[in-house]
C-alpha cells in the first residue's frame, strides 16, 4: 500500500551516506547495531523505515496518511538546499534556514527516539498525577463523586484511594502512539524558533575524515561546566546541534561560532561522531565499514 511504509529518516537524506558495493546493484550504507546486531550494508530505501508509523486511524477529519504526504512535501522542498551544500565553498543563506530548520524540527520531532521519549514522560505524570491525586482528600473525593455520578465505578472511596496510590503496581499504562507522536509535533513551533536563532555554519571534514549518522540525525547537546547533557536542551545559553548533510559536512549550530563555513580537525569530527553515536537510539549509519564505529 502506499504510504505504508514510513521512513524516519528520509530516504533522500540517507541516499548521502550510501556508496556503489561490488555485487550490489544499488548504493549502501553501513549500519550499525547497538543492540548486538551484526553491522550490515544495507540500501537507504530499506533503511530507517517502520510500518504505519506515521498512520493516523481513527480521528474524525484527518485523513490517514496525511502526515506521511506532507513530510515528504517537506523533504522534496529542502533536498535540493541539502545538495547545495555539499558542494565546494557552500555557505546557508538566510532563506535557505527558513527551509531547513522547518524540515531539521520536524526531523528531531518525529523520530521513534523523540516518540517513546513523549510515551515514558506521559506515563511518569500519570503516575505522578494518582499518586497525588491519593494524597489530596479534596480532589479524591471530587474523582470519587464525578465516577459515581457518571456511573463509571463501584468502588468504595478507599478503594479508589488504594488503587491511585499503588497504580504503578496494580495496572500497565500505556500511551496511545497518535497521541505520543501529536505530541511531539505540538513542540514543532518551539524548536524550530529555537533553531533558527542559533548561528549556522557548515563544518567541513578534513582528508581522511567522515562524518557518520544515526537514527535520530539531529544531534542536541548542552554543556554545564564540565559536564553534557545529550537530547534536548534547544534554549540552553550552551546549546551545540549537529546536523550531518553528509560524510564531508555537517551543519553546526550554535551560539558562539559566528561563522558560514569552516575546515574542523579530525578530532572535532570524532567528537561529533560520538555524539551522534550517543544519542541514536539502535542504529548509526556510516558510508564507510569502520572498526571505530
Amino acid at each position: 500500500m502506499p504510504y505504508k511504509r514510513n521512513h524516519y529518516v528520509p530516504e533522500c537524506y540517507l541516499k548521502s551516506f550510501a556508496l556503489p558495493m561490488p555485487g550490489r546493484r544499488k548504493p549502501m550504507i553501513w549500519v550499525y547495531d547497538k543492540d548486538g546486531g551484526a553491522t550490515r550494508p544495507q540500501s537507504a530505501k530499506d533503511t530507517a523505515v517502520m510500518n504505519d508509523l506515521y498512520t493516523i486511524r481513527n480521528v474524525v477529519g484527518v485523513q490517514p496518511h496525511f502526515l506521511e504526504q506532507e513530510f515528504a512535501k517537506s523533504e522534496s522542498v529542502v533536498k535540493p538546499i541539502l545538495e547545495r551544500w555539499k558542494e565546494p565553498g557552500a555557505k546557508p543563506v538566510v532563506k535557505e534556514i527558513f527551509v531547513v530548520s522547518e524540515f531539521l524540527a520536524y526531523l528531531y520531532l518525529r523520530v521513534p527516539r523523540t516518540i517513546d521519549a513523549i510515551k515514558q514522560i506521559s506515563v511518569s505524570s500519570s503516575i505522578i498525577n494518582m499518586e497525588n491525586l491519593a494524597r489530596d482528600p479534596e480532589r479524591l473525593s471530587k474523582a470519587f463523586e464525578w465516577l459515581r455520578s457518571n456511573k463509571q465505578s463501584i468502588l468504595t472511596i478507599e478503594e479508589l484511594r488504594d488503587l491511585a496510590a499503588n497504580v504503578e503496581r496494580r495496572f500497565e499504562i500505556k500511551v496511545n502512539d497518535t497521541f505520543a507522536l501529536a505530541t511531539a509535533l505540538r513542540m514543532f513551533e518551539t524548536v524550530e524558533k529555537r533553531l533558527r536563532e542559533l548561528y549556522w555554519c557548515l563544518s567541513i571534514a578534513p582528508p581522511a575524515s567522515e562524518f557518520i549518522s544515526c537514527d535520530s540525525p539531529l544531534v542536541v547537546v548542552f554543556r554545564e561546566g564540565n559536564k553534557m547533557g545529550l537530547g534536548g536542551g534547544f534554549g540552553h545559553p550552551n546549546v551545540e546541534v549537529s546536523f550531518s548533510v553528509s560524510p564531508k559536512v555537517c551543519l553546526t549550530l550554535d551560539r558562539g561560532t559566528n561563522l558560514k563555513r569552516r575546515i574542523l580537525g579530525h578530532s572535532a569530527v570524532l567528537e561529533l561522531n560520538r555524539r551522534a553515536a550517543a544519542v541514536a537510539e539502535r542504529y548509526i549509519f556510516s558510508a564507510q565499514k569502520s572498526e571505530y564505529v
